[in-house]
């Protein structure tokens, strides 16, 4: 920049010059050429500045010391300084392309920020707030933080949180609870300012556009880690400064009607709400730590849109499985896996399958995760005395053909699942166990006698999510050792093998995978199965002999996946609990994986 051409910026008491007037003083633009900037402003609404420069009358280097000139700030080339992503990890990527900043460096309590409108007030105290740090601003031209932001995030359509913060009127709170609360009037008001108002609107909003499956935030010393659960693992978000999240504790408190009062014991509350055109539960959970209350917030969002069962990924000889146990007219199908293992999911779009205008369906849920036209669904209320057994005797009595209950939690509720099958409906429910066949034994532990559960199971569906690699940094690599040794693999089996994962890129977040995708293993009660079951055969005995009879199990449904670049076995490791991986492999593995998926396609 031609420093002479500009004297030094002047003070905040002297009056600004117009722009137009400091660049014709230092000789880089004409009357003509002003007026006819002026022109262009009047129809484009554009500053006179970006104008000039888009014609290439001024540089942007220029234009920036004349804006500095103009307003008193400092100005900075972005292409000459390096920034860290811990500074830039700050704020959210929307934060920083919405309002064209970029945060340059802290020093104890202030922050400077490069900004294209360092007298952008409301930015500023944004800022200011969910730093805790005093903004000192420098100029930086538009089109600079434009590359900037290109460089280190992508295009806005490639990052996590793309498209505009959404507004805090736009974040509407559809049940609010308006009893007195034992909150101080101080925290109150605060919680319900409009700097933290927009914070948790931002928090809530940027979460359900990434597709979290829930928000974790987790005091420290001296601040609060945002962290989102995506594609079944934690990613770290952002930070809230100590000072500032006691108020946004209480907003989130409050909105969820709980007591904003009440911090030493752990707290359980709810919302719904409107986000956009989005619908979404929030099941909001409070503990305390030694630094403060640790809260987890659940979403799940009310309308999807819904799924048919080739898009969780079940191979299909698998799939073809699996439609002939929900095709059934009567009898029962469970399915197993931990929370977050996509059960719900995969629940939800067998109903999807199974109703029809020829059928009636009742689902009875705690909690009714997602609504599914078509199909009568109860909401389990204990304020309403509506309880898995009140529900499920009142169903019964509706002349339902099928019945999805979302979960068996006690010997009364499983006892009146396996009494509504032997009625002659169709019964899809979920228990939590590690595989198919320990779910027999599951049942057991609820009082279900091996007659019942030999003539009322028609089959168990057990399965878990694996993180799919990144198709747009897809490369071979060679997994470590110790993965190989986990999964029962000889190094020296796997020497000419290639194997595949994600690098890392913008489009992925660095993390090398994008999406899930299900490994699933389906037993089914064949005649013989029935027969161990009422002798009350060892899980070992009706394990071996589902396998005898084409039963593949997860580790090889994941393996599967991996000989065909889907995922990596450091996911199938992740995912598969040990118990249940197979025993050493043997050479030729990969073509015994292959065999059991008939329609396979890998090139070694």
């Amino acid at each position: 920049m031609n420093k002479e051409k500009f004297s030094s910026p002047a003070p905040e008491t002297q009056k600004r010059k117009m722009i137009g007037n400091i660049l014709m003083e230092a000789g880089l633009i004409n009357g003509d050429q002003l007026k006819m900037a002026l022109q262009k402003q009047s129809v484009t609404g554009k500053r006179i500045g970006s104008i000039l420069v888009e014609t290439g009358l001024v540089s942007e280097e220029n234009m920036v010391g004349a804006l500095s000139k103009q307003l008193g700030f400092p100005s900075i080339d972005l292409r000459k300084i390096k920034i860290s992503d811990e500074m830039l990890g700050m704020f959210p990527p929307d934060f920083l392309i919405k309002y064209q900043v970029v945060p340059l460096e802290k020093n104890r309590n202030s922050l400077k920020i490069a900004m294209t409108n360092p007298l952008d007030n409301p930015t500023i105290n944004d800022i200011e707030f969910m730093t805790g740090c005093a903004v000192k601003p420098v100029i930086a031209f538009s089109s600079a933080i434009d590359r900037f932001m290109k460089k280190r995030f992508g295009s806005p359509e490639d990052i996590s949180f793309s498209g505009e913060p959404l507004k805090s009127e736009q974040v509407e709170v559809l049940e609010e609870d308006d009893r007195p609360g034992a909150d101080t009037a101080g925290l109150k008001k605060l919680a319900e300012s409009p700097a933290v108002v927009r914070l948790v609107n931002r928090i809530l909003s940027d979460a359900l556009k990434s597709n979290t499956g829930s928000i974790h935030i987790k005091p420290r010393q001296n601040d609060a880690l945002i962290r989102y659960r995506i594609d079944g693992l934690l990613r770290n978000m952002s930070t809230v400064q100590a000072e500032t999240y006691p108020a946004v504790f209480a907003r989130l408190k409050q909105i969820s009607r709980m007591d904003t009062g009440v911090c030493k014991r752990p707290q359980a509350g709810s919302v719904t709400l409107k986000i956009g055109d989005r619908i979404a539960d929030l099941r909001v959970s409070t503990m305390p730590t030694v630094y403060g209350e640790k809260m987890v917030i659940r979403i799940m969002e009310k309308i999807q849109k819904m799924r048919n069962l080739e898009s969780l990924g079940m191979h299909p000889k698998d799939l073809s499985s699996y439609y002939a146990l929900i095709s059934r007219p009567q009898g029962i199908v469970l399915i197993t896996g931990p929370v977050g293992s996509g059960t719900s999911t995969t629940m939800y779009t067998s109903l999807r399958y199974m109703r029809s205008d020829e059928n009636s369906i009742i689902t009875i849920e705690d909690p009714v995760e997602y609504y599914v036209p078509g199909i009568n669904q109860v909401q389990i209320s204990h304020r309403e005395n509506i309880t898995f057994d009140t529900a499920l005797r009142a169903a019964m009595q509706q002349d339902p053909d099928v019945m999805m209950v979302s979960e068996i939690r006690d010997s009364e509720t499983a006892r009146l699942v396996f009494q509504s099958a032997v009625r002659g409906h169709a019964v899809l429910s979920a228990v939590y166990s590690s595989q198919a066949v320990s779910a027999l034994s599951h049942l057991m532990g609820f009082g279900i006698n091996p007659h019942m559960t030999a003539s009322a199971v028609n089959g168990i569906l057990s399965q878990r999510l694996v993180r799919r690699n990144c198709s747009h940094c897809l490369e071979k690599y060679v997994p470590e050792p110790r993965i190989l040794a986990g999964l029962n693999i000889d190094v020296m089996e796997v020497s000419k093998m290639h194997f595949y994962h994600g690098r890392g890129c913008d489009k992925c977040g660095g993390t090398g995978y994008a999406g899930q995708i299900g490994i699933f293993e389906i037993l089914h009660i064949t005649p013989v199965l029935k027969e161990l079951i009422l002798s009350r055969a060892s899980e070992g005995e009706i394990f071996a002999e589902a396998r005898q009879n084409g039963m593949t199990t997860m580790e090889e449904n994941g393996l599967y996946l991996v000989l065909n670049k889907i995922t990596t076995l450091e996911e199938i490791l992740r995912a598969v609990p040990p118990d249940m991986l197979g025993p050493p492999r043997k050479e030729g593995w990969e073509k015994e994986i292959i065999s059991a998926f008939d329609d396979a396609l890998y090139i070694l």
